[in-house]
């Protein structure tokens, strides 16, 4: 499964540019860093 990751943070930010699809353990890990 993936999941959308916004890579500045701001989940209202759905800009193309600003979105990036990650499985699930990937998503999970970037939040931590």
């Amino acid at each position: 499964m993936l999941t959308v990751h916004h890579l500045d943070g701001n989940k209202a930010n759905c800009e193309d540019w600003n979105l990036a699809a990650l499985c699930q353990r990937c998503h999970l890990r970037k939040g931590r860093i």
